[in-house]
C-alpha cells in the first residue's frame, strides 16, 4: 500500500512537470545527449516542445528553445531563474559552458588564479599606475561598506568568466565567420570592399575604424546567430519553485537556454539555416543586450556576460584586418559545398572546416590554403588561425 501510494504521488508530481523524454535510473537522460549535447537537445525539443524537462544524472534540467518561451520566463520569472550552479572555479557569476566541459581546465585554472591573486596581494609588489581587474575585485572585497561580500573563490570565478568569455569564444566566432565567408564569396566581396574603402591608405584597421563598418557588423551578428559559441548559453539554476505556463519548475533545476535553437527558429527568422548578413540591415535595433529574445548569442536577463564587449571588439578587429590585408580562396579543386561544417566539442564550439573529418580541431583548417596579400598579390603562408588565446600570427615567407 505504501509503495503504491508513493508511486502515485510521484506520478502526480511528474505529470505537472514540462514534457520530456523518459529517464533511466541513475543516469537520467545522459544517454540521449550524444557527442554534441546542444544538437541532441535541439532534436529532442522538436519532439517535446520549447519547454522540455529531463534529468542529467540526478540533476533536474529544463531546456528552453524558443524566443516566445524565453520571453515568458524572463519577463515574469527573471529573479527565479537568475542563480548559477556551483562550478569548479567557485561560485562563479558566469561560466561559458555546461559543467561537463570544465573539468579538464579546472585544476590548472585554480592554480593560475591562486597565483594571480597572491601576486596582487604581495605588499612588495610594484604599484601600477592603473588598477587591473584583480586589483579592483580585491579592493571591493576589502571594502566594509559593500552590502555583499565575496570570497577569493568568487573572484576566481569572475576571472575565469572574463578570460574564457572574451577570448576562447572570440576564436571560435572568428573561425565560423571566416568559414561562412569562404562558402559565400558574394558576402566576402561585400565585406572586403567595405573594409578597404573605410581604411584606405592606412597601415592597419584600428579600433576607431570599427564604428564605420555596417556590413561587417551585420555578418558578425549573422555568424553568431547561426553559430553561437556557447550554444546552450551559461547554465542557470532556479532559486525557488515556480510555474511556467501551468507547468511546475522545481527549485534548484538546472536551466539551459538553447541559443542555437532560438537562432534557427523559422518562427523568428526567414530561411533560418542560410547565411544572410543583410537580414540585419533593417533590424538595427537587434543587439547583444539580451532584450531581443530571438537573438541571444551571449546573454539573457539580469545575469549578463561581462566578456561581450571584449569578445566583439576582438572579433571585429581581427576580422577586419584579415579582410583588409588578405584575399581568401579555397584550395585548388575544392568547392564550397565540400567544406565540412561539423562542430568540434570544446569550451567554445569550433568548426572543423576541412573537406574530410578531423579530430585536431582548429589546427587542421583545410580550407586555409593560401593567403594572398591584397597589397602585393603574393602568397604569405597559411598559418592565420593562431588567434584569440593563441595570438595572431601570419608566416610572412
Amino acid at each position: 500500500m505504501l509503495l503504491k501510494k508513493k508511486k502515485k504521488e510521484e506520478e502526480n508530481v511528474s505529470s505537472s512537470l514540462p514534457p520530456g523524454p523518459r529517464n533511466l535510473p541513475l543516469i537520467g537522460n545522459l544517454h540521449q545527449l550524444g557527442d554534441l549535447p546542444h544538437q541532441s537537445l535541439h532534436r529532442l525539443s522538436h519532439e517535446y516542445g520549447p519547454l522540455m524537462f529531463l534529468k542529467l544524472g540526478s540533476v533536474p534540467t529544463l531546456v528552453v528553445s524558443s524566443a516566445d518561451m524565453v520571453r515568458e520566463i524572463f519577463r515574469k520569472h527573471d529573479r527565479v531563474f537568475s542563480d548559477r550552479p556551483i562550478l569548479y572555479a567557485g561560485r562563479s557569476s558566469l561560466t561559458i559552458a555546461p559543467t561537463w566541459l570544465l573539468p579538464p581546465m579546472a585544476s590548472t585554472g585554480e592554480k593560475f588564479y591562486d597565483k594571480v591573486i597572491e601576486e596582487n596581494l604581495d605588499p612588495m609588489r610594484h604599484k601600477p599606475m592603473h588598477e587591473d581587474l584583480v586589483d579592483i575585485l580585491l579592493r571591493v572585497q576589502k571594502d566594509p561598506s559593500q552590502a555583499i561580500s565575496f570570497s577569493n573563490e568568487q573572484i576566481k570565478g569572475v576571472l575565469t568568466d572574463m578570460f574564457i568569455a572574451g577570448t576562447d569564444t572570440s576564436s571560435a566566432t572568428l573561425v565560423w565567420t571566416m568559414a561562412e565567408l569562404i562558402r559565400n564569396p558574394s558576402a566576402m566581396n561585400k565585406a572586403q570592399n567595405e573594409v578597404r574603402k573605410v581604411v584606405k591608405g592606412k597601415g592597419n584597421v584600428e579600433e576607431s575604424d570599427l564604428t564605420r563598418f555596417v556590413y561587417l557588423k551585420s555578418l558578425v551578428k549573422e555568424s553568431l546567430r547561426l553559430h553561437p559559441p556557447a550554444p546552450l548559453l551559461v547554465p542557470r539554476e532556479t532559486i525557488e519553485s515556480c510555474k511556467v505556463l501551468g507547468y511546475d519548475v522545481p527549485a534548484q533545476t538546472r536551466v539551459f537556454i538553447s541559443a542555437m535553437s532560438i537562432g534557427r527558429d523559422p518562427k523568428s527568422w526567414e530561411n533560418p539555416n542560410e547565411f544572410q548578413p543583410e537580414r540585419f540591415f533593417n533590424s538595427g535595433d537587434i543587439e547583444f543586450k539580451g532584450q531581443n529574445f530571438e537573438f541571444l548569442p551571449f546573454r539573457i536577463g539580469r545575469r549578463g556576460c561581462p566578456g561581450t564587449s571584449l569578445a566583439l571588439l576582438l572579433v571585429e578587429l581581427a576580422l577586419a584586418n584579415l579582410l583588409y590585408w588578405f584575399d581568401w580562396r579555397l584550395p585548388e579543386g575544392m568547392r564550397a559545398e565540400d567544406m565540412n561544417m561539423e562542430e568540434a566539442f570544446a569550451l567554445a564550439f569550433l568548426c572543423f572546416g576541412n573537406s574530410t573529418k578531423s579530430t585536431s580541431k582548429i589546427k587542421e583548417m583545410g580550407w586555409v590554403d593560401k593567403l594572398v596579400c591584397a597589397k602585393c598579390e603574393l602568397p604569405h603562408g597559411r598559418d592565420m588561425m593562431d588567434l584569440g588565446l593563441r595570438g595572431f600570427k601570419v608566416d610572412m615567407e
